[in-house]
């Protein structure tokens, strides 16, 4: 079985655009996609992904509540932040809401995958060397 995962982003073209991407990879599947947070705390809690690829600025509630929403209700399910915000005020707001990862959105592919899978490792995955395998 492969890595179950669900994308929570406004942006319709950066779901699709995830949805090929991830279908290029033998090992991990798209099983859910998420316009706001509150769509992917519960598509998580029904479709009980690995991970959840999560934005931070979304409709109805932010990745910010969603993620800590998340961590409360279904410990067991990842997330990595993805985000275009290179600032240090989001990164920690997203670690101490339980994420176990942030990407940038202008990180290449292989970085979001890279993160992915170290964190279901058991490791996190964040810029300038504060990530842990």
């Amino acid at each position: 079985m492969g890595i179950r995962i669900v994308v929570a982003d406004d942006h319709q073209i950066i779901r699709q655009g995830l949805r090929m991407l991830f279908d290029s990879e033998a090992d991990m599947e798209l099983v859910g996609e998420a316009e706001n947070g509150e769509q992917a705390v519960q598509l998580a809690g029904e479709l009980d992904p690995d991970i959840v690829v999560m934005d931070i600025g979304m409709p109805v509630m932010d990745g910010f509540a969603a993620t800590r929403q998340l961590q409360a209700e279904h410990p067991e399910i990842k997330v990595v932040a993805l985000s275009m915000h290179d600032d240090r005020a989001f990164l920690e707001g997203m670690k101490a809401a339980g994420a176990e990862g942030y990407v940038l959105k202008d990180a290449a592919f292989e970085d979001l995958t890279a993160a992915i899978r170290q964190i279901l490792d058991g490791g996190t995955f964040f810029p300038n060397g504060e990530s842990q395998n």
